[in-house]
C-alpha cells in the first residue's frame, strides 16, 4: 500500500473510533441520569430481589431469565405501551 492509502485507512479508523467513544459518553451520561433518577429503595429492592433468585435458582439461570427479558422488553413496551397510553422514551 502507498502512504496515501495508508494515511486515509488511519483516518478512517480514528473516524470509527471517535464516533464509537461518543456513542458510549452519550450512553454513560443516559445511564447516570437514569441511575440518579431512581429511587433509592428501588435499587436496593432490586439488588435484593437478584440477590435472593441468584440464590434460589442460580446465577445461570437468572442470567438466562434476564437476558430474554431484556431483548423482550422493547417488544413489550412497544406493543403493549401504546395501548395503555406508556410513552416511548
Amino acid at each position: 500500500m502507498t502512504r496515501k492509502a495508508l494515511r486515509q485507512q488511519i483516518q478512517q479508523l480514528n473516524h470509527r473510533l471517535n464516533e464509537r467513544q461518543k456513542k458510549r459518553l452519550r450512553t454513560k451520561q443516559q445511564l447516570t441520569a437514569l441511575v440518579k433518577n431512581t429511587h433509592p429503595f428501588l435499587l436496593v429492592a432490586v439488588g435484593l430481589f437478584a440477590g435472593v433468585a441468584s440464590g434460589l435458582m442460580g446465577w445461570r439461570k437468572v442470567y438466562a431469565v434476564s437476558r430474554v427479558g431484556f431483548n423482550v422488553y422493547p417488544l413489550l413496551k412497544n406493543s403493549v405501551g401504546g395501548m395503555v397510553g406508556m410513552s416511548n422514551d
